[in-house]
């Protein structure tokens, strides 16, 4: 839950031009359109079906070479040039089964040099569709990117406090730059034109005033964005990762009631307004709440009980979804409501350093009245998705999806963790471990310092 006090430079994907010698290949796990510039072939671009939903269907701007009505007049072909193309495709198809399956066993000769056979075989198993893609020499297809981007957008709840408006420009400045699917709101007296907040009518306490700030502003993003698939309810000091949040949810079925955050509870059970959700499960409020588009929507049914019950957002939330809807929250390693962070260790310029060997280990804090369930896990700098976080932080992880990106050019990603100074156990609140570390390591390296730290719990 949020705490008493209220509460990257975002990339613009390319729409360049594609080179004409270039093949975009997809199955329906695939997070985007993936171009493997090895193929020596003809111009022939396939792309997925995949419907969008909400209003302005994209679908149909998509090519979809299994549909039988491209046999009816969709386009002016005959059936030999059907039967040509479709030859053409299986044979694409079968080069690139070929050229994976070559990908593969690269990894797992690399691997196997450097670990056991099991563990060998292990990681060959798990070997991640980036490596494969790195060794192809493939690149995104940033249309994919784009239209995942259309698919979220975010509620920040902020007040009319100078303090926390401060908070606005800088995000503004930061991870949402040049961004347009957000909405800053308030209170009826926190319009700013010029940082472009909007007013609610609400009152600014941290009650029952972000309640309503919550429901209504969920109200005004599903009618300002009609293709949004997810809504992000966010607070001024949660920032939000826009590509790579909307990458990790397409682990989810947004068609479906989703909720996804950082699991938390509160064991506040002696206070009356927190006896009712006392243990219940909740998305944690300064890591950022994900409703699925048509769990926001029903949540406007409830409206008028949401204005009149609620007292703490999050907890309140929660609660009335697993009781009404048996609806829990969802999890994602990159959704972190604490520790809140203070600081960073790194600083830049260029990439991080090389991470210790082995890699840092999970940090836990034990829980007095309210927190998040889980310790807080080294991840991969590629899966953050919402990180409660000090503005002073927010320039440098603004960064972080630019330098992944650099990282991976090099073979390396990027360990983002909790300096706790050496201590596995620190103060409720993960008190002594607010400074996120940020480190370069090779895949292969999870999985040895897993090894390595196995061994010696059973020594």
């Amino acid at each position: 839950m949020v705490s008493p006090s209220p509460t990257t430079k975002h990339r613009q994907p390319s729409s360049g031009s594609r080179s004409p010698s270039t093949v975009s290949l997809l199955g329906p796990e695939a997070r985007g359109s993936l171009s493997l510039s090895r193929l020596d072939s003809p111009v022939t671009t396939l792309r997925p079906s995949t419907p969008t939903y909400g209003a302005g269907d994209r679908s149909s701007t998509r090519l979809d070479l299994s549909r039988t009505d491209l046999m009816h007049g969709l386009l002016d072909v005959g059936e030999t040039e059907i039967s040509s193309l479709r030859s053409s495709i299986e044979e694409l198809r079968s080069s690139v089964r070929d050229l994976q399956r070559q990908a593969k066993q690269e990894v797992f000769d690399q691997i196997s040099g450097e670990c056991s056979g099991a563990a060998a075989a292990d990681y060959a198993i798990w070997g991640s569709l980036e490596d494969i893609l790195l060794l192809l020499g493939a690149t995104m297809d940033f249309e994919a990117v784009e239209d995942r981007l259309t698919s979220i957008s975010v509620v920040v709840v902020t007040s009319a406090l100078q303090e926390y408006q401060q908070r606005v420009l800088w995000a503004k400045q930061s991870w949402a730059r040049d961004w347009p699917e957000i909405l800053f709101v308030a209170g009826a007296l926190g319009a700013n034109v010029s940082l472009g907040i909007e007013s609610l009518p609400c009152s600014d306490d941290e009650e029952r005033g972000v309640c309503c700030k919550t429901i209504l502003g969920l109200k005004l993003a599903l009618k300002r964005f009609p293709e949004a698939q997810w809504i992000v309810r966010a607070v001024d000091d949660t920032v939000v990762f826009p590509e790579q949040l909307a990458a990790e949810l397409q682990v989810f079925d947004a068609r479906r009631f989703v909720y996804v955050g950082a699991p938390s509870i509160t064991l506040l059970c002696h206070m009356a307004k927190f006896a009712k959700q006392c243990g219940e499960l909740h998305a944690g409020g300064g890591g950022g709440i994900v409703l699925s588009r048509p769990l926001a929507e029903f949540l406007l049914n409830l409206e008028d009980l949401f204005l009149k019950l609620c007292r703490h957002d999050d907890a309140f939330l929660g609660h009335l979804l697993r009781y009404v809807l048996d609806v829990h929250v969802m999890a994602l390693p990159g959704i972190l409501q604490e520790p809140r962070f203070e600081q960073l260790r790194w600083s830049g310029p260029g990439l991080p350093p090389r991470c210790p060997l082995p890699l840092p280990p999970s940090v836990y804090s034990p829980m007095e009245d309210w927190g998040p369930l889980q310790p807080f896990a080294p991840t991969d700098a590629a899966r953050l998705g919402l990180v409660h976080a000090d503005p002073a932080t927010w320039p440098l992880l603004a960064a972080l999806p630019e330098l992944v990106e650099a990282a991976s050019k090099q073979g390396l990603r990027l360990l983002v963790y909790a300096d706790s100074q050496g201590h596995r156990i620190v103060y409720p609140h993960f008190r002594g471990a607010t400074t996120l570390a940020v480190c370069s390591y090779e895949h292969a390296e999870r999985l040895l310092s897993f090894q390595a730290s196995v061994a010696t719990q059973d020594s």
